[in-house]
């Protein structure tokens, strides 16, 4: 059975003009779980369930107020509590008909609240709506504080793709305010939770003594409420840290100097200037000295820890900090155990005074449990770059100070070692290439950057009447590089004997130039430019489309905006960012591949790198932190875990795209030290620690260069410098749409290997035309610039699920329902009288719980070859378990014995009772024509089948 949902309104009625089409894009859309398979989404729910459970930050619990005590009831106050945002709108939008709710959580969970009060909240807000706070004045206070001296108010706040958020949507509205006074005067315990993924203002949690409890719980997605009610309940022990600062004003961010919107007193052009450097979040506020709310890494828990016998150890550039952490309280839980360094600092280079190098989230320990965790570091990671001197990567000779901390401001342990003289890395350690300074264009004279050694002189400063520092009239123009003299232009619509198809080229890729030769101008042409939400074949030469879709909170099937099918609807970004766990974030990776795989999408526009440079950023909730190696490595975990299951990613936005205000052709101006320390360092570590194989370009020019035409970025950069060589697609095109930015000539010749077209009906004129006319101007440059692009393309296209299904048999050979023989007869739902969640047809193949069972399929294979056997199990143990297959039954095909005890399940949990998990691939050897399979019983506790897959084997292709 397929998990069938309503569909939501996607925001296009129908076909409209090109401007409202382009808009669009930037409003919310609302995703809708359709057809994928429901054991998938079972599979997906636990993680996303755990993803919430270890996000939640717990910043506040005096007296011990939290776990609340389940045999005592509570107020619940907020118009959030009744309708929390789930999500956010734009890319990281989510939809889904199974929505757990706050209040159904407490149920849940076993905590009684006031459903006088609730019914008051739901009468009120039925009527009014749109996340209004009902006024103090309509509440019944008295007959409230006699059902209970406890109270809950949750405060709700979205972000949203294409528009940033006011100062105003940080803090406390007038009617918050008067609800957060009355109730904090009326009761004895207050707890506030937080549901927004950007970091507020929270002064007033000080402001009263009876909140006694806070706690950041995110935007938690379609299920993630549950764990919410579990963690009130102390079901599950937050485990949380901050990946961000809480600063006590949003004003106290010295970026808040250059975030919004400013235009050039001289041109139409809107610019950003990031004149506070590396100062970003924790780097700002613990050299400067600026006292905070709650620090960067902070979070409280359940139960206490100790940490003992903490060790450092340095082996050449290679660090090493093992700590035994000790629960010594009366719950179970999980700790982070954060390593920053201190580095010299001489003024001649900036420095933070503390920066995070690396981190290890614990197990999860009993209470009196004892484990054991090492991390390690390259000394490398704390280097500085010096623009002004060596170009180069810096490690300063003096005194380096080691802290293991909980937190940045609190370490439990310091160590320290020297550098007797200055290193320096002048080159790559993965390409080997010349690092040197590249962006010295995206700098202008007009900014001052924030020194440490000069503060009060450097402190940024808001933009008056600037005038543009650059001509600006040539920025969106197409260069063609410079060709030898008597260089050829590459081959065009080669016409072999024998057509040399992709899969050739799969097999032998010394075909590939030849290869790249058949194709003609307008199949180049067609695979570049129209790239929205997909990119297109050429079926004459075995190229397969594929199927490309958003986002970061849910991944979507094809269609574009127009899409019917979604996966889970996972907490925001921020919430994955707060578990501090690498390994939880790679499982994430792994089930939206499998449900990627499930619906059809190839390409996952996800994940996103981006810095939190202020908590007014408007994607703040799908970027995960302010700290550049927390970014950096859980985008790595994600690709991982994502392209294990051959899901294509695009680690986006390729770079500074911090803010969405003015985010088209916006001109935005930083140092080299700050783009290569801060905003780059995300992407270099999913690219090199990840391995990730697509990157999206930003909308943002650096400097005044649009990121998706930049040559210096993705040429210098990203494929010389780092070595990378692979596919490169720009965000969404609104060339010809809004003049001449982001001019696909420029993209192609920065090798942006792909458009992403949305609108391509209305911009394939030009932008053809452009193309056609760009050749035959520049044959040489323009078709080398071409071909290298497709190449890109089409090494994406063989890593792709798209060239995986091209290479099996046309159709898998699938048996389900009836045609299961179980002592001959056929059987439905044999034995098992529940209809089963996830079942393909709601009753199973066969039933084999009994001890001499003989189940006998029967079918037809189109070829002989090896194939990769998938299928669907449930546990008939109502408790569920783990089976294993080698000790319950022989298998045999066509007679011949297979082994299966390597087979595992696909994705994570265990077998359970009446819901289907899928396990597999096993290879099996068939024969054209009529074959069987065979499972004879021998063991207890055997699965039910729902069905059996069976692909063609790629490894044999």
């Amino acid at each position: 059975m397929k998990k069938k949902l309503n569909v939501g309104n996607k925001g296009l009625a129908c076909v409209m003009a090109t401007v409202l089409a382009v808009m669009a894009f930037s409003t919310p859309v609302e995703a809708s779980t359709g057809n994928i398979d429901a054991s998938v989404v079972a599979d997906s729910l636990v993680i996303a369930k755990q993803v919430e459970a270890e996000g939640i930050v717990l910043l506040k619990n005096e007296e011990n107020t939290l776990p609340l005590q389940t045999d005592r009831g509570i107020n619940v106050f907020g118009c959030a509590a009744v309708d929390p945002y789930y999500g956010s709108s734009g890319s990281g939008s989510i939809k889904s008909d199974t929505m757990v709710g706050f209040y159904d959580a407490l149920s849940a969970a076993g905590i009684t609240y006031n459903e006088s009060l609730y019914q008051t909240y739901s009468t009120w807000y039925a009527n009014n709506g749109n996340h209004k706070e009902m006024p103090a004045s309509d509440i019944d206070f008295a007959q409230a504080s006699e059902y209970s001296d406890t109270a809950v108010v949750m405060i709700g706040r979205s972000g949203s793709e294409g528009d940033d958020l006011e100062l105003s949507e940080l803090q406390l509205t007038s009617e918050e305010h008067t609800l957060i006074e009355t109730v904090a005067t009326t009761f004895c315990n207050v707890i506030v939770l937080f549901n927004t993924a950007n970091i507020m203002e929270m002064g007033f949690l000080d402001a009263y003594d009876s909140i006694k409890a806070a706690a950041m719980i995110w935007t938690p997605g379609e299920v993630g409420m549950e764990s919410v009610g579990q963690m009130l309940a102390g079901k599950v022990n937050p485990s949380g840290k901050l990946q961000d600062t809480v600063a006590y004003q949003v004003a106290d961010h010295p970026s808040t100097e250059n975030f919004g919107d400013y235009q050039y007193a001289d041109k139409k052009a809107n610019f950003v200037e990031y004149e506070e450097g590396i100062y970003v979040g924790y780097r700002y506020f613990e050299t400067f000295g600026k006292d905070v709310q709650y620090p960067f890494g902070y979070g409280l828990s359940y139960t206490d820890f100790v940490w003992k016998d903490i060790q450092f150890q340095k082996n050449g550039s290679t660090c090493a900090v093992t700590v035994t952490v000790e629960n010594c309280g009366q719950m179970a839980g999980k700790d982070v155990v954060e390593v920053y360094i201190s580095a010299p600092y001489t003024n001649a280079v900036e420095k933070s005074a503390i920066q995070l190098v690396t981190y290890v989230k614990t197990d999860l320990l009993e209470p009196g449990a004892t484990s054991t965790y090492t991390t390690s570091f390259d000394l490398w990671d704390c280097s500085s770059y010096d623009a002004a001197v060596e170009q180069a990567y810096i490690l300063d000779a003096g005194t380096y100070t080691v802290h293991v901390a909980t937190d940045v401001q609190n370490s439990v342990q310091d160590f320290t070692f020297d550098l007797g003289e200055k290193m320096v890395k002048k080159n790559d350690e993965v390409s080997g290439a010349e690092i040197k300074n590249l962006f010295s264009d995206a700098f202008t004279s007009n900014m001052t950057v924030l020194s440490r050694s000069n503060p009060a002189e450097t402190y940024p400063t808001s933009p008056v009447n600037e005038v543009c520092p650059v001509d600006i009239s040539d920025m969106d123009a197409a260069v063609a590089p410079e060709v030898e003299e008597n260089e050829k232009i590459p081959t065009v619509g080669a016409i072999y004997d024998e057509t040399i198809m992709l899969q050739d080229v799969a097999d032998d890729s010394s075909l590939e130039d030849k290869f790249l030769d058949q194709l003609t101008l307008d199949e180049m042409i067609n695979l570049i430019c129209n790239c929205g939400y997909k990119t297109p074949g050429v079926d004459r030469l075995g190229i397969p489309k594929t199927n490309d879709n958003d986002g970061p909170a849910s991944v979507k099937g094809a269609g574009g905006l127009m899409y019917q099918d979604s996966g889970v609807a996972w907490p925001a970004g921020v919430s994955l960012a707060c578990t501090w766990n690498d390994e939880l974030a790679y499982e994430h990776g792994i089930r939206c591949g499998v449900e990627a795989k499930s619906i059809g999408t190839n390409v996952w526009y996800a994940p996103t790198a981006n810095i939190h440079r202020n908590p007014k950023g408007g994607r703040n909730f799908e970027y995960f932190s302010e700290d550049p190696i927390v970014c950096g490595r859980m985008a790595s975990a994600i690709v991982r875990g994502a392209q294990s299951q051959n899901l294509t990613v695009t680690v986006k936005h390729l770079v500074l795209n911090e803010q969405e205000k003015n985010r088209w052709g916006i001109l935005t101006w930083a140092d080299e030290q700050t783009i290569r320390e801060i905003y780059l360092k995300p992407f270099e570590i999913a690219i090199k620690d990840g391995g990730a194989k697509g990157v999206m370009s930003a909308y943002s020019r650096l400097g005044k260069t649009w990121c998706g035409g930049n040559n210096v970025l993705l040429k210098d950069l990203l494929r010389t410098e780092w070595g990378y060589q692979d596919y490169v697609v720009s965000d969404f095109s609104v060339h010809g749409l809004y003049g001449s930015y982001m001019n696909p000539l420029q993209a192609t010749y920065a090798q942006n290997d792909a458009n992403l077209t949305g609108i391509y009906a209305v911009q394939f004129i030009s932008m053809k035309k452009d193309m056609k006319q760009e050749y035959k101007n520049n044959p040489v440059a323009f078709g080398k610039a071409m071909r290298a692009c497709v190449r890109d393309i089409i090494h994406m296209k063989m890593s792709s699920t798209a060239f995986q299904t091209t290479i099996t048999t046309p159709d898998s050979i699938h048996i389900e329902g009836e045609t299961g023989k179980v002592k001959g007869k056929a059987v439905k739902n044999a034995g098992f009288t529940e209809k089963a969640t996830g079942a393909s047809q709601g009753y199973v193949l066969c039933n084999l719980s009994k001890k001499g069972n003989l189940v006998t399929w029967t079918f037809e294979a189109p070829e002989a070859g090896i194939y990769d056997l998938t299928m669907a199990l449930a546990s008939t143990n109502l408790v569920g378990k783990d089976v294993a297959l080698n000790k319950q039954v022989n298998m045999q095909v066509n007679g011949k014995d297979v082994d299966v005890s390597d087979i595992e399940i696909l994705g994570s949990g265990m077998l359970k009772y009446n819901q289907f998990a899928t396990y597999g691939p096993l290879q099996v050897e068939l024969v054209e024509g009529t074959n069987r399979i065979t499972w004879n019983v021998i063991g207890y506790s055997v699965p039910n089948v729902d069905f059996l897959e069976l692909y063609k084997s790629a490894e044999e292709l």
